[in-house]
């Protein structure tokens, strides 16, 4: 039989070596040790620390933006050649590609077109057999449009919503990470169709730092240290640089330059 040191008459079971009342004063005591050490500040206090906080990492972050910005638009990154893979599929021309023939306005609103759901849906179907046994990334996913077009009547360049919006269903990956790297045309008078092209350059999961706007790794931000298993769900939306004010190693990093 256990007994508590203080002479409680209470029976202790298991593990258990002091008694609900002992343990109960230890914890009390242990709470004004700590608050003797950290002095508690003051609602008001806290608020302009987080503010000043805030408005440090905000200042950071414009000043690492400016070093991405580009000069033209030439200068980004078209016609990539270094991906990490490529995956390529066709599927027959429909005018129901066009975002043109998307909806149809009927007496009592407006109504997906049925055409533009099975074009979307054969698409699906061609794009998870393409990609079928491939990781895709939470990054940049580059897409690539060549349509044949029966005639000069149509354009080619109103494929692009309905062929991203059923590319987004198929691979699993919101459409705010895709990025269209080219789009050509031609007229083609017997069997046309739509060649699809999609790969990915940077083969790792990332997230957009909310503050300078850079594609980081995962392991760029901080997250629940307790999660077994990184995720974008459980991590901040700031990058390490500008919480700790790193602009002048990201300016070696991106530039080269010290």
């Amino acid at each position: 039989m256990n007994l508590c040191n203080c002479g409680s008459s209470e029976i202790l079971h298991g593990k258990h070596r002091v008694c609900d009342a002992c343990k109960t004063a230890s914890q009390r005591e242990r709470v004004k040790r700590y608050r003797r050490t950290h002095p508690e500040k003051s609602s008001v206090q806290a608020t302009a620390q987080n503010h000043r906080m805030r408005m440090r990492q905000r200042e950071t972050g414009m000043a690492i933006n400016a070093l991405l910005a580009r000069d033209s638009v030439v200068g980004g990154e078209p016609f990539i050649l270094d991906r990490g893979w490529t995956v390529k599929f066709c599927v027959p021309f429909s005018a129901a590609a066009s975002k043109n023939n998307m909806h149809r306005h009927k007496r009592y609103g407006v109504y997906k077109n049925s055409a533009t759901t099975s074009f979307e849906n054969e698409l699906i179907l061609e794009a998870r057999a393409a990609i079928k046994g491939r990781t895709i990334f939470q990054n940049k996913l580059w897409i690539d449009l060549f349509v044949q077009k029966p005639h000069h009547r149509g354009d080619a360049i109103n494929v692009i919503d309905v062929v991203c919006d059923a590319i987004k269903r198929a691979v699993d990956l919101d459409d705010r990470w895709f990025c269209i790297n080219q789009i050509d045309w031609e007229i083609a008078k017997q069997d046309p169709q739509i060649y699809i092209g999609i790969s990915q350059r940077d083969t790792f999961d990332a997230l957009v730092c909310s503050s300078c706007g850079q594609i980081q790794p995962l392991d760029y931000f901080t997250g629940n240290r307790s999660a077994t298993k990184p995720s974008a769900k459980n991590k901040s939306r700031i990058c390490k640089d500008c919480r700790q004010g790193n602009i002048e190693g990201c300016r070696v990093k991106l530039l080269g330059v010290e």
